[in-house]
């Protein structure tokens, strides 16, 4: 049985005989473009691979946007303009709903797409199998196991001492671990054949030689221990070793494709699913002490009670009954209540006693609880306010965690993070994601000179500058942003202008990109002092004059009236010489142009 996919496509990799950089070197005509493609291609790069083929799986957009993709990276057989060869990557995406509808697997995608070449003329459309339990099943083992009861903690799990197995056999692993949880955590899985330990990626799940820092690391074969702590995930791997119906879990996952996020308080809802198996992993509701705390308020009280006076012991207990809170709380006054106990109890305030897993785990259920489900800019200022002002690297991970409500908050934590960390995230923001922060009001001033500087370095290519041009012509050139950001200060201003511009435009400004900057009306003087810096000479005079009739213009001296005033010189001339005074060519050639309409305002009139 199969299920017919609609993909989109795009085609990436360097020039051949050029020195030029990465790019979209094809795409498919459809809901995306280039400037998309390229985004969602290097949000998911798993690093510089040492050897390929390699296969990424991804996702992007939400609700009925949500798409699955497949990035098929290999070598070509061309080479650079340095005699390098050069590797390419073919990139397809679904629709996750009619993905779900088979549900299809990863081996299945890669199967459908993998003998097919780039680029193709109209539509592409594969028919895929439909996802086997049985078989699935049977590639089910204790590392399979150990993989999806860590995925359970929220952190990477990245496999190790797997350099000799296939790539098929990578994606079947992928497969089986997957297929223990319910399908719906797809729709934001990513999984990577291999990955650069030593890069900043975005791969929940991997093979690679070493497993970079903050993921936990399980050998090819041998599998690994459930950290101390990590309370769900023991418990939800020891029902699965229990678990004699594989092929029935597997399937009644399978059909449970309701999209969700891989976050925490999600993964963590999954345990009370192995009850309909006869499965009754033990949880926090049914173990500890005789007395345990009933609502959320008082999970936080019996937290702080644990921190001041040193006993820890029940504190992983009560991070398990929190993520279970958190999944049910409500936003409005519960919330605040929630977060005047953390505020006033100092919870925020990192404690050096904690072990840092146990840290980082009490830091996602306070802020799943109490601030969550989305962060906001207003939550995170809240946090850094409960925090104490103080935001330590454990709690700023956690917030990397938290789903962003908008680009401003992601935008805004990058202020606590390293420069690497600072790039990737910032990196995964689209050119409009960055300017609409930048122009969200109230304005942030460090919000704003973060947003410049990253586009600045955006307009390596055509496709870049084009999503820059487009970014801030919607947002009107970021003007009042980057008054408000350089308040008094022209000459700054001036400067931070000419490089957008560079960045929309490339270092010179042509005719026509002239056209494009005057055709709202005259732009204020910092950024029309860019643009004499910016435009090549033969427009700089047409924009002096055109600048000259604006302002004109707007005093009420139209261009029709100096017209009539030059037609009237010249009569006066000819009926006093004899000789006709030829039309200023300056002024031919600017309504040659058209770029003196463009310079100015028009009236009430419409003229």
């Amino acid at each position: 049985m199969t299920v017919r996919l609609a993909a989109e496509w795009a085609l990436w990799g360097r020039q051949p005989g050029t020195r030029d950089g990465e790019r979209v070197l094809a795409c498919s005509d459809g809901m995306l473009g280039g400037n998309d493609f390229s985004e969602i291609i290097t949000r998911y790069a798993p690093g510089t691979p040492t050897e390929l083929p390699q296969v990424t799986t991804s996702w992007f957009g939400g609700d009925i946007r949500a798409h699955l993709g497949l990035a098929v990276q290999e070598w070509s057989d061309e080479r650079d303009g340095m005699g390098r060869p050069i590797a390419i990557t073919r990139y397809f995406c679904v629709p996750y709903a009619q993905a779900a509808e088979g549900p299809v697997s990863c081996q299945g995608l890669y199967r459908a797409f993998s003998d097919r070449p780039l680029p193709v003329e109209g539509p592409l459309l594969v028919d895929v199998p439909v996802l086997a339990p049985g078989a699935i099943a049977e590639a089910v083992d204790e590392t399979v196991m150990d993989a999806a009861a860590l995925l359970l903690t929220g952190q990477p799990v990245c496999v190790v001492n797997g350099e000799e197995t296939s790539l098929l056999d990578r994606l079947l692993f992928f497969d089986a671990v997957a297929a223990l949880l319910p399908y719906g955590f797809r729709s934001k899985l990513t999984a990577s054949t291999w990955t650069n330990s030593a890069a900043r990626h975005r791969i929940r799940l991997s093979f690679a030689r070493h497993a970079p820092v903050g993921a936990h690391s399980i050998s090819w074969g041998r599998g690994t221990e459930i950290p101390e702590g990590q309370d769900v995930a023991r418990a939800y791997h020891d029902a699965l070793m229990g678990c004699d119906r594989l092929t029935e879990l597997i399937a009644r996952f399978a059909r449970d494709i309701r999209p969700r996020s891989m976050t925490v308080e999600n993964l963590s809802t999954v345990l009370p699913l192995l009850g309909e198996f006869g499965l009754a992993p033990e949880t926090l509701e049914s173990s500890g002490p005789e007395r345990q705390p009933v609502s959320a308020g008082d999970v936080l009280t019996a937290c702080a009670d644990g921190l001041e006076r040193g006993r820890l012991d029940m504190l992983p207990n009560h991070l398990v009954q929190l993520n279970v809170l958190a999944a049910r709380a409500r936003e409005g006054d519960e919330q605040e209540r929630h977060r005047q106990i953390i505020g006033s109890r100092r919870l925020l305030v990192p404690d050096h006693a904690l072990d840092q897993t146990i840290q980082e785990r009490l830091y996602d259920a306070l802020l799943s609880l109490a601030y969550g489900p989305k962060l906001t800019v207003d939550g995170l200022d809240r946090i850094v306010r409960d925090a104490g002002r103080r935001v330590p690297p454990p709690l700023v991970a956690a917030l990397c965690r938290m789903t962003a409500a908008e680009s401003a908050v992601t935008i805004r934590l990058t202020r606590y993070l390293g420069m690497a960390e600072r790039a990737s995230l910032l990196g995964a923001l689209r050119p409009r994601d960055l300017v609409d922060a930048a122009a969200r009001e109230p304005v942030d001033p460090l919000t704003v000179q973060i947003v410049c500087a990253e586009l600045a370095g955006r307009g390596g290519d055509e496709a870049g500058r084009g999503a820059v041009r487009a970014a801030l012509r919607r947002r009107g050139q970021l003007v009042g942003a980057i008054q408000q950001l350089h308040p008094g200060d022209p000459e700054s201003q001036v400067r931070r202008h000419h490089a957008l511009l560079v960045a929309a435009y490339g270092p010179v400004l042509d005719d026509q990109a002239l056209q494009e900057m005057l055709s709202p009306g005259l732009p204020p003087p910092p950024l029309l002092a860019a643009l004499v810096l910016a435009c090549a000479p033969t427009a700089r005079s047409l924009l002096m004059e055109g600048v000259l009739l604006a302002v004109l213009d707007q005093a009420g001296i139209t261009r029709e009236a100096l017209d009539s005033v030059m037609r009237e010189i010249g009569e006066s001339a000819q009926d006093t010489s004899g000789d006709v005074r030829p039309e200023q060519p300056r002024t031919a050639a600017a309504r040659r142009s058209g770029l003196l309409n463009r310079g100015r305002r028009k009236g009430p009139d419409g003229r």
